[in-house]
C-alpha cells in the first residue's frame, strides 16, 4: 500500500512498516493525543518544563497526536518523521501478527494504564468514587460510542459539553472521533470500577476477620 493508506491504517489503530527498510522489527504507529494536570507531569519529560511555565498544579497540558517508530534495536523513536522515500514509497504493509488491528481487551488495557500513569487516576483516586461515577462516566462514553455509530456523528446537547449523566466537571470529558478510542474509555472506566469493587470487598473481609477476634481453640492456647 501507498503512505496514504498507510495513514489511514495508523489513525485506525495498526502499525505499519515499509519492507524496504533494513532493521529487524521495525514499525511506526500513531500514539492518540492526551491532557493531563501539570502536576502529573513526568520528572525530565518536556511536559514537565511546561508544567514550570503554567505555574499551577491544575492546569491542563495538552500532548498532540504523533507518530514513534519502534526500531530496530527495541528502543522507541518518538515523533517519527517520514523521508521523501517513505513519502512515495509503495511498499508499506501493517505488521503484527496477522496484521489485525489491536484487540479490544488490548486497546482497553492501553488505555487503563494512561489513565494511571497520565491522569493520575490510580487505584487510590478511584476508591473515592464510591457512588457509581465511574460506571456514569463509562456509559457517557459508550452513548458517544453508539450515537457514532446511529448518526454518524456525536450526539452531546452543546458541542464539547458531556452528557447530562457526565459525574464530573465538563473539563474531564474527552471523547474522540473514533468508536473504538470510546470504547476503549469506556471499557477501562468500568475495569478501574471492577477492580474498585474487588478491593472493597477485601478490605471489608479482613475488618469483618479483625473484628471477630480469635477462635476459641486461640484463646485457649
Amino acid at each position: 500500500m501507498d503512505f496514504g493508506e498507510a495513514l489511514k491504517a495508523l489513525k485506525a489503530g495498526a502499525c505499519v512498516a515499509r519492507e524496504g527498510w533494513n532493521g529487524k522489527g521495525m514499525w511506526i504507529a500513531l500514539t492518540p493525543g492526551s491532557a493531563f494536570e501539570a502536576r502529573h507531569a513526568k520528572c525530565g519529560h518536556a511536559a514537565a518544563k511546561r508544567a514550570v511555565e503554567l505555574h499551577h498544579p491544575d492546569a491542563e497540558i495538552e500532548l498532540l497526536p504523533h507518530i514513534d517508530m519502534r526500531a530496530a534495536d527495541g528502543s522507541m523513536v518518538v515523533g517519527w518523521l517520514a523521508s521523501q522515500t517513505d513519502m512515495l514509497a509503495e511498499d508499506w504493509a501493517v505488521v503484527g501478527g496477522s496484521g489485525a488491528l489491536p484487540a479490544g481487551v488490548d486497546l482497553i488495557a492501553d488505555e487503563r494504564a494512561d489513565q494511571i500513569e497520565n491522569h493520575g487516576w490510580t487505584p487510590g483516586h478511584d476508591d473515592t468514587h464510591r457512588r457509581g461515577e465511574l460506571l456514569w462516566a463509562a456509559g457517557c462514553y459508550v452513548q458517544e460510542a453508539a450515537s457514532a455509530a446511529e448518526t454518524g456523528r456525536g450526539d452531546c446537547p452543546v458541542p464539547g459539553w458531556p452528557p447530562e449523566q457526565w459525574p464530573w466537571e465538563k473539563d474531564y470529558w474527552n471523547p474522540r472521533d473514533d468508536q473504538r478510542r470510546n470504547l476503549a474509555k469506556a471499557g477501562a472506566l468500568i475495569a478501574a470500577e471492577i477492580d474498585r469493587l474487588n478491593r472493597a470487598a477485601l478490605s471489608a473481609a479482613s475488618t469483618s476477620d479483625a473484628s471477630a477476634g480469635p477462635t476459641p481453640s486461640q484463646s485457649e492456647g
